[in-house]
């Protein structure tokens, strides 16, 4: 049954991406550039999700020095999510908001982002992204003008190896990734452009400061949210984790997510008849308050997804619920990184592991995997106590 399921969601995949290659191929006209370029113009495309985002900030910095302002004009095409941090943490001259589902989606927004983009002949094209997606940065990668297109050639977690193997062509230069772990893809990709250097560390985060939130003293943050639901640890976990923190700890929780958690936060908080240790800020923080939560607080324990990457970036402890659908690939953080603020991956192995969350016990991507669910709430509490010791 679930090999069903992997085929209709490669089916769906498909149709939209030949879709949007014949409305490529029709609507999107390449003109000349229509503005005066005083500096040879650098792209770097930049779109996955926030976490992605944190993990590259290690290397990103590097870009400014391949292509020194002096000599070159850099910009980023990056997922709006990010474009705060973007700016607040690189030098880029430019930095453009990218939404990939309304690019897919929304044609009128895909005519308008290659209108603007189209507005200059780029000396390089740069698409960072070890797992490409082809309807919305391969086809932008086609489409716009440039003497030279570099990319990775990516591995199979988006698109099938059909759409892959025909989006390679788009490119002059396809980088072939070695390892699991992005955090070392990255750091080989800016070896394969020149930088000398080591890079695989964690950058530590950069944001406004100016913010109005009235934080208790000692407090620990559960970000309860993940993309997909399959990837969530369950939000009765969640429950009988908090009801350990409020027995046998002084802690406060401040709970943490986005918009698609604030029904969990509403079940948690109705069980505990609204506590007041307990703090709802699921949906309800920029991403500048969400860095000053996070950075403030004891420790945040969550699923593997942003907020793990943003309490490493914060110099934060974190226990991050993993699951084996990405095993290694973000968490556990490499060896090669030597810091305290790794997050303490808690795991129960399985022989299914890096199942890139195609999993084959789960036919809805709505409940955990059991991965996810065979992870311990008391083992979890143990870790969280060692680590705020």
């Amino acid at each position: 049954m679930r090999s069903i399921t992997i085929l209709f969601y490669h089916f769906k995949r498909g149709i939209l991406n030949i879709f949007l290659t014949v409305f490529d191929a029709i609507f999107l006209k390449s003109i000349s550039a229509s503005e005066q370029q005083h500096k040879p113009e650098i792209l770097i495309i930049k779109i996955d999700a926030i976490g992605d985002f944190l993990v590259w900030l290690s290397v990103a910095k590097t870009y400014r020095e391949i292509f020194p302002s002096a000599n070159f004009s850099l910009t980023l095409v990056c997922n709006p999510s990010c474009e705060t941090l973007a700016k607040k943490n690189l030098t880029f001259d430019k930095i453009l908001p990218f939404d990939r589902k309304k690019y897919m989606l929304k044609l009128t927004y895909r005519l308008l982002i290659f209108k603007t983009l189209d507005k200059l002949k780029y000396e390089k094209i740069i698409y960072h992204a070890p797992s490409r997606e082809y309807a919305s940065g391969d086809l932008l990668v086609k489409k716009l003008n440039a003497k030279q297109k570099i990319g990775f050639a990516s591995d199979f977690a988006i698109d099938s190896k059909f759409w892959i193997s025909k989006s390679k062509q788009f490119y002059n230069i396809v980088f072939e990734s070695k390892s699991v772990s992005e955090h070392v893809n990255n750091y080989h990709f800016m070896q394969f452009l020149g930088v000398k250097k080591q890079l695989i560390s964690i950058e530590k985060l950069v944001f406004e400061t100016k913010n109005n939130l009235q934080l208790p003293q000692n407090f620990v943050v559960f970000f309860i949210g993940a993309r997909i639901g399959i990837r969530k640890w369950d939000i009765n976990n969640f429950i009988k984790l908090t009801e350990l923190f409020l027995d046998e700890t002084q802690y406060n929780i401040i709970l943490c997510g986005g918009n698609e958690d604030i029904k969990d936060a509403e079940i948690l908080q109705n069980f505990f008849e609204y506590n007041l240790r307990i703090i709802d800020f699921v949906g309800k923080t920029t991403i500048n308050e969400l860095c000053e939560v996070i950075k403030n607080a004891k420790l945040l324990i969550g699923n593997e997804t942003s907020g793990i990457h943003f309490a490493a970036s914060l110099q934060t402890k974190s226990v991050c619920i993993l699951g084996g659908g990405h095993f290694n690939r973000f968490v556990p953080y490499p060896n090669e990184i030597d810091s305290d603020f790794k997050p303490f991956p808690m795991y129960e192995k399985m022989d299914c592991f890096h199942c890139d969350w195609r999993c084959k016990y789960q036919l809805t991507n709505l409940k955990s995997a059991p991965c996810i669910e065979n992870i311990s709430v008391h083992k979890v509490f143990l870790a969280a106590q060692n680590l705020l010791k």
